[in-house]
């Protein structure tokens, strides 16, 4: 399962109401619970195993190279934000995804960290900031399937010969991309994934609305 949520369409109350319902479904023992864009990813995360599996509550933890996973499920998840977008993906394998706004090309940053072959082919492509993206969030869906981030190498895998590819099966994993916008998002997964689906302003309404209605 694969979603992305657009929190620009979220006005201030609907966002103060998320904040409530994420502290009835996230079962934590921290006080701080992170910025908007991660109450906003686990209320997304939560919608998802609600409407999954019927979860009403979930928990993780963080593996030793920090990638979060379920105190109490074997399901994997990974989560992402740029921008007005929140990306999560729920599968029953390891999973990665990442969605990155498109941005102006700065060559010096594929020269620093992609591969040789790479680095060559954006130079010679007329589309070079949409493949820089596409190149970018293939690399980060990998490296947090992973869990390593980006500390695992950016050069350690090479996309350039699936460029053009918006569904491809590479270093044992399935990948997916698809442009929303001027924003682009990948899924590195080990198993084969939905389509993404954009969950509506009134999805979660309707959700947040079934959770603030009980009782803590």
């Amino acid at each position: 399962m694969l979603c992305i949520l657009n929190i620009d369409e979220l006005d201030e109350e609907l966002s103060e109401l998320l904040r409530e319902a994420e502290k009835k479904i996230f079962i934590t023992e921290k006080e701080n619970r992170g910025n908007a864009s991660s109450v906003f990813g686990r209320i997304l995360l939560g919608y998802m195993l609600k409407k999954s599996c019927g979860a009403d509550t979930f928990s993780y933890r963080y593996g030793e190279q920090g990638k979060p996973y379920f105190a109490d499920s074997d399901r994997k998840f990974s989560i992402s934000h740029s921008g007005k977008y929140v990306m999560c993906c729920l599968t029953e394998k390891e999973n990665g995804c990442d969605i990155e706004k498109i941005k102006r090309y700065n060559p010096k940053i594929p020269a620093r960290f992609f591969t040789e072959k790479e680095t060559l082919l954006l130079s010679r492509r007329e589309d070079r900031e949409l493949l820089f993206t596409k190149l970018w969030t293939l690399k980060e869906s990998i490296l947090k399937k992973n869990g390593t981030g980006i500390a695992g190498g950016l050069d350690s895998f090479c996309f350039a010969d699936y460029a053009d590819s918006d569904e491809f099966f590479a270093y044992g994993c399935y990948f997916s991309s698809a442009v929303c916008g001027d924003y682009v998002l990948s899924l590195c997964s080990e198993e084969p994934a939905e389509k993404v689906s954009t969950v509506s302003k009134k999805e979660i309404e309707e959700y947040i609305g079934k959770i603030n209605l009980k009782k803590t």
